[in-house]
């Protein structure tokens, strides 16, 4: 879970953009791939065990690549989207996520200051970037 609301609407706005891309390369006429659920399913554990600074296995190959790689390739394809959709703010963010997210801020924290000042910080966190936001539409 994003503990900044700037960093939720950056994956909304990721996923916007991939359901875009795939509706188009559809109505475009490609036949879209079917992948090996034993794959999805691996690259599903890696990025939850690994997040960013794992790798994962290629859909079509079985090749490893870095996390970080691939979902740089994946935010290339899907910009024209995003920029039709007016979403390019929120690729923008994403792309800063996988340098920096909130998973690698929330280890350094409880690294730092163990699970208390996590939960402290993640609360602090939270209400700030809502309150960001709030102002912004003020």
């Amino acid at each position: 879970a994003q503990t900044r609301v700037e960093d939720a609407l950056a994956i909304a706005a990721v996923f916007q953009a991939l359901v875009a891309s795939l509706i188009l390369r559809h109505d475009g006429g490609e036949l879209l791939p079917v992948h090996d659920e034993h794959r999805i399913a691996e690259n599903t554990w890696r990025a939850t065990r690994y997040g960013v600074r794992g790798w994962m296995v290629d859909l079509d190959s079985g090749e490893p690549q870095t996390a970080r790689d691939r979902i740089v390739r994946m935010l290339d394809e899907i910009e024209p989207c995003a920029d039709a959709l007016g979403s390019s703010m929120g690729l923008l963010t994403a792309r800063a996520l996988v340098a920096d997210n909130g998973a690698e801020r929330q280890r350094y924290v409880e690294a730092a200051d163990g699970v208390h000042g996590l939960v402290r910080w993640t609360a602090t966190e939270t209400v700030r970037s809502a309150n960001d936001v709030l102002s912004l539409r003020a």
